[in-house]
């Protein structure tokens, strides 16, 4: 079976406390805070983070009720890179 998959363009997580979580990827772990996508009101809706070139971590400032258990966990997707979406 031929691999597909060039490489990982993104993985989105929910964020019980998106400014704590932002934090720690931008000023713990020095990410670049590439953009912030805001709702209509101001308030921050998405933070895309830079790992490498193509490569980055999405937060999402909508909260969510879980405890990082199995069945209740932030992890939203993961977006991969492909040669040709057709023929994958």
């Amino acid at each position: 079976m031929k691999n597909f998959i060039t490489g990982m363009a993104h993985c989105s997580f929910f964020c019980k406390d998106f400014d704590r979580m932002l934090s720690f990827y931008r000023d713990t772990l020095e990410l670049e805070q590439v953009f912030t996508l805001r709702h209509p009101d101001g308030t921050p809706w998405l933070a895309y983070l830079k790992v490498s070139d193509r490569q980055f971590i999405e937060l999402f400032s909508d909260s969510y009720e879980g405890d990082n258990v199995w069945d209740d966990i932030s992890f939203s997707h993961v977006s991969l890179i492909v040669e040709d979406m057709f023929e994958a």
